[in-house]
């Protein structure tokens, strides 16, 4: 794109800090002719003499961490991919990690690798509660996960009861598995007695299930399409069918970062508001877009984020952190859970609120944005409140 290619014009030093992929800065020159000036003194330059225009300052540059080709990065891909950084006067580089707890120790430690995480929000919560000064400002998806059995055993697991004694195999940073052992807790099982959780990957969750060596798993969405019949493994549900608008993916960086560069994270904030209202208004493109980064079939994104598996959503959804929270200290994932700090003092609501309103007044009397809005004061409420 016209972008990279100027970007590495420029520089190339600075082409190879890219860790994923984004250009630097397009910068602009000032081609206009200088206006000739009356004369005021006998050693004032020579007209004739061209002298070089000043460059304007280059544009900031965030570095958001991606688990690269998951659609779940959909909202900051946009922004990138459609140049909607640049217009909001920032510039977007994704950087590709492998987990979330490297994305988080980098952030915490100052490795200057990124400055916000995007995806899982358990390791966040987990991180604050045993002591990370980070902050939650603001979202990327909501929804996702999906849970799946050995064929022909789906409908043994409608009711909540049947769960009682079975083997789940789940991930740990994957937020519907979470959210599931919530509603189990609502039902009132004593998930340290009634349950027998076995923590695990993506693939063994899925070899698991089908050797029968686990009742249940829970996967992203994206690893539970089974192209081999073979496999002995069907989803029984999405999560979200069972906890809509739980929440997923959401901005995190350090208290000292925020501070430093909220301006700046207003900015990244607008732009995902920006992609979200292509995401809605826009179909073809956004799944042009998706299908390019992802490597996926445009018949697959469309499947994952136009039907009801997948939801872009840049709200921070406090509102819904809090009894996650909980539902992780109840399973013991904080190292001290009696004194675990409160979850609210780590979350940042005032940029999110602060970028729908300028956009709002930049887009009046727009239907996606004011729904957003509403969304942000039924989503948020705890903390508008104060």
């Amino acid at each position: 794109m016209l972008k990279r290619m100027i970007a590495l014009m420029l520089s190339i030093v600075m082409l190879m800090a890219v860790l994923a992929g984004c250009g630097a800065a397009e910068t602009l020159v000032d081609t206009e002719p200088a206006t000739e000036a009356a004369p005021v003194a006998t050693d004032a330059p020579d007209a004739s003499v061209e002298t070089e225009a000043a460059a304007p300052a280059e544009l900031p540059t965030i570095r958001v961490g991606v688990m690269g080709g998951m659609l779940k990065a959909g909202l900051v891909v946009l922004a990138r991919d459609l140049g909607i950084d640049e217009e909001e006067g920032f510039n977007l580089e994704l950087v590709d990690v492998q987990s979330s707890a490297d994305a988080l120790t980098s952030i915490i430690t100052g490795k200057d690798e990124m400055d916000v995480w995007s995806f899982q929000v358990m390791p966040s919560c987990n991180f604050i509660a045993n002591g990370a000064d980070i902050k939650i400002f603001g979202g990327s998806v909501a929804e996702g996960g999906a849970m799946i059995c050995a064929k022909g055993h789906a409908e043994e697991y409608k009711d909540l009861e049947n769960f009682k004694g079975k083997t789940i195999l789940g991930i740990r940073g994957e937020t519907g598995f979470i959210t599931f052992i919530g509603l189990l807790v609502n039902a009132g099982f004593d998930v340290t007695k009634d349950i027998n959780i076995v923590w695990t990957n993506a693939p063994a969750v899925l070899e698991g299930v089908a050797k029968g060596e686990g009742d249940v798993g829970f996967l992203p969405i994206e690893y539970t399409y089974f192209e081999d019949e073979n496999i002995n493994a069907e989803v029984v549900c999405h999560v979200g069918d069972l906890a809509e608008n739980y929440i997923c993916c959401r901005l995190t960086t350090s208290s000292q970062i925020l501070e430093e560069r909220r301006d700046d994270f207003v900015k990244l904030i607008k732009a995902q508001i920006r992609a979200y209202h292509v995401y809605q208004t826009d179909h073809e493109t956004t799944i042009e877009v998706l299908s390019a980064y992802s490597g996926q079939t445009p018949e697959f994104v469309e499947d994952n984020i136009y039907n009801s598996c997948i939801k872009f959503t840049p709200d921070p959804y406090s509102d819904a952190i809090g009894p996650f929270y909980e539902v992780l200290r109840t399973m013991d994932f904080f190292d001290d859970p009696e004194n675990a700090p409160d979850v609210y003092d780590h979350l940042d609501i005032s940029l999110y609120q602060e970028a729908l309103e300028e956009i709002m007044a930049e887009y009046p009397d727009d239907a996606v944005y004011e729904e957003l809005y509403e969304i942000f004061l039924r989503q948020n409420s705890k903390m508008l409140a104060g």
